[in-house]
């Protein structure tokens, strides 16, 4: 088993991934240098695949996951955690708003606090007030549903142990909502707070009503029980 592996879900961030991937590398250096990073193209319509397999072709800690069509962010983390098999697993987004220095204090605020998860708390300079609020809401409708306070600037950036890990890919695939899932399997959690970047490139692909329908399927995924059924994707392609 690796000592960490770091799942991220890409879509349409070919020019991104370069400076990501160098980024991560020598931020997870300092841990180890037995790990891999997941990266998972939930069907981009740019190049980010082709930037993938370039990326594997340079660095064989690259792990490329091709789904075939777009199945949104939280459906690419769980194909992207299947393939994971290290002590701790780093959960990010691609766009570099999740600034991967932040993956060395993660990883010792885990250790320090003997916890098997701890959560991004992100400190946002600027954003839209509209996401603000919504995630807000949908938070505090979701602590109420599990019973458990859900901090609203945390959302997948974050390290999780691999016990966690295991019971999160042992839920069903239905409407599969990733911090959720995590408040299902686990209450050792702590908070470490970080700043969240702008962008580095590209605009966010989630809208008013794209967070809606997230908002639905996160409250839906409290309710989901029994066997995991058949995965919610399709892998059309890996390089590893």
């Amino acid at each position: 088993m690796r000592k960490s592996d770091v799942i991220i879900p890409v879509y349409n961030s070919a020019a991104i991934l370069p400076v990501l991937i160098e980024k991560i590398a020598d931020s997870l250096s300092n841990i180890s240098d037995e790990y891999k990073i997941i990266l998972v193209d939930d069907g981009s319509k740019d190049n980010s695949w082709s930037e993938i397999k370039n990326l594997k072709n340079k660095y064989n800690f690259i792990l490329g996951i091709k789904l075939d069509k777009n199945y949104g962010q939280h459906q690419a983390i769980r194909a992207g955690l299947e393939h994971a098999n290290a002590e701790w697993n780093f959960v990010m987004d691609c766009d570099l708003q999740d600034n991967p220095k932040y993956l060395i204090d993660l990883y010792k605020k885990a250790i320090a606090d003997n916890v098997e998860v701890v959560l991004a708390d992100r400190q946002a300079k600027t954003g839209r007030i509209y996401y603000k609020v919504s995630s807000w809401l949908i938070n505090a409708k979701l602590s109420v549903l599990l019973k458990k306070k859900i901090n609203y600037r945390t959302a997948n950036f974050g390290i999780y142990s691999n016990v966690v890990i295991s019971k999160i890919c042992s839920l069903p695939y239905k409407h599969f909502y990733f911090p959720v899932a995590v408040r299902k399997c686990t209450d050792s959690i702590s908070e470490f707070k970080v700043m969240h970047n702008d962008r580095f490139a590209g605009k966010s692909n989630y809208n008013f009503f794209r967070l809606i329908a997230l908002a639905l399927h996160a409250i839906l995924f409290v309710f989901q029980t029994g066997d995991k059924g058949k995965p919610s994707f399709h892998i059309l392609e890996m390089v590893e």
